[in-house]
């Protein structure tokens, strides 16, 4: 299947362990770090299709430049919808107790966003609120490209990965390391677990080609691939989509020439809707370079 999961055997067992754990009734967190394109989103995704074979609960949230300053928004996205599809008598029964002080976040009255005011009494609440669901089924909760949720939702994070180990839920992050405004949220926090994500090796890279190609590659073409990758699966799925439109199967030093001449054109195509959100100035400047890349490259 083209997409899929390469070298990463390690990882999924750790996160399957984990996931054991929580079903047994413990409270695990998970952080996944690496860089754009490295396949954070892609085992964050492989990990909630095993706690749904497991009946863990699953609820998911995804951080966003755009809404950076939308207070409370990831734990909304996490939160939200499983509250508002309760009965209204579940929803308060659900909301009773210490619980209750998550109400204004979650069921927040009107369009405009709930306060971002992240005192103790609404960590505590959303923690009685996550508590109170895992009560009834354990939970997996995903937040993807944690490096840009709110801080609002930071602190919740933080909060929650600190006392997890007496709620049957796991806390599954993504994130870039180090990156504005977030990077580094839970690292190195005594109750989390590290998963760090590796560039994929040569052989990899060849695999990945060959399934995009139809038909296994040469060494050299599989060298010419990775270096021009850096073992980056978001960039070597982004060549090898290129190479296929243009014919270069991948048979010998030939192909691996066109590589070295495509490759730079197809990863500067990868990273352009990055770029974007930097500024005009920065997409201009990749427009400019592909289109003396392109003008290079033999059709």
């Amino acid at each position: 299947m083209i997409g899929g999961l390469h070298e990463r055997d390690r990882e999924l067992g750790v996160i399957s362990g984990v996931l054991d754990e929580v079903a047994a009734g413990a409270g695990r967190a998970v952080v996944v770090e690496g860089p754009a394109g490295i396949g954070k989103t892609t085992l964050l995704m492989s990990a909630r299709d095993t706690a749904q074979g497991r009946n863990l609960a699953v609820a998911g949230a995804r951080g966003s430049e755009l809404e950076l300053a939308y207070a409370w928004g990831v734990v909304r996205q996490l939160l939200e919808p499983r509250i508002r599809g309760m009965s209204r008598g579940a929803r308060g029964r659900t909301l009773a107790g210490a619980a209750a002080l998550a109400a204004p976040v979650v069921l927040p009255d009107g369009a405009a966003p709930a306060d971002a005011d992240a005192s103790f009494g609404v960590l505590h609440g959303l923690y009685w609120l996550v508590a109170t669901l895992a009560a009834q089924r354990p939970q997996l909760l995903v937040i993807d490209d944690m490096h840009w949720a709110d801080s609002a939702s930071v602190r919740f994070v933080e909060f929650l990965a600190n006392r997890i180990d007496a709620v049957p839920a796991l806390l599954l992050v993504g994130q870039r390391p180090g990156a504005a405004p977030a990077g580094g949220v839970l690292r190195g926090a005594p109750l989390v677990t590290s998963i760090e994500l590796s560039p994929l090796s040569r052989e990899a890279t060849a695999a990945v080609v060959a399934e995009h190609s139809g038909a296994p590659v040469a060494a050299s073409f599989a060298h010419a691939c990775h270096g021009a990758t850096g073992g980056n699966p978001l960039l070597i799925h982004r060549l090898a989509e290129g190479l296929r439109e243009r014919g270069i199967g991948g048979d010998g030093d030939l192909d691996a020439e066109a590589v070295t001449r495509l490759g730079p054109y197809a990863v500067a195509g990868a990273v352009g809707a990055t770029l974007a959100r930097l500024g005009e100035g920065p997409l201009r400047l990749v427009d400019d370079q592909n289109r003396l890349l392109h003008s290079s490259i033999v059709p």
